[in-house]
């Protein structure tokens, strides 16, 4: 009986620290570099990221900055109930949407700064389940 307390511990454990490690991995702010200063963004100002070849253009009302990361990585440290990918090079603030449409077979969400995004297939799928509609 020992025995299985300790598996079941041991399991709490692991459960316990992928928890973590997960929070631990979600970012609240992008820093960019703008001349000789460096820029700090609240992730929740930003309305989309790009993918630009190996950069990522990080768009917010103020304007736009390109860091060389790829897209993959913010996908995978933003807040999950806050973006989502919506084409393989763009991921959105679903708070910043304004609008979602679609013509036939094509979708495109308006944004709140007036922009306009084509949509895939996938990302209007992943939308409608976030967004629960």
């Amino acid at each position: 009986m020992a025995d299985n307390d300790y598996d079941s511990d041991e399991h709490t454990d692991l459960d316990n620290k992928t928890e973590e490690s997960i929070a631990v991995d979600v970012i609240e702010r992008i820093t960019v570099k703008v001349g000789t200063k460096i820029k700090v963004i609240p992730v929740d100002e930003v309305i989309y990221f790009k993918a630009e070849d190996d950069y990522v253009s990080v768009v917010t009302e103020e304007g736009h900055w390109l860091k060389s990361e790829r897209l993959k990585d913010y996908e995978e440290s933003l807040p999950i109930n806050e973006f989502a990918r919506v084409h393989r090079s763009y991921i959105v603030n679903m708070s910043k949407i304004s609008k979602i449409e679609r013509y036939g077979q094509k979708q495109m969400l308006s944004l709140n700064n007036g922009e306009q995004i084509r949509i895939s297939m996938t990302g209007y799928k992943i939308l409608k389940e976030k967004l629960k509609l």
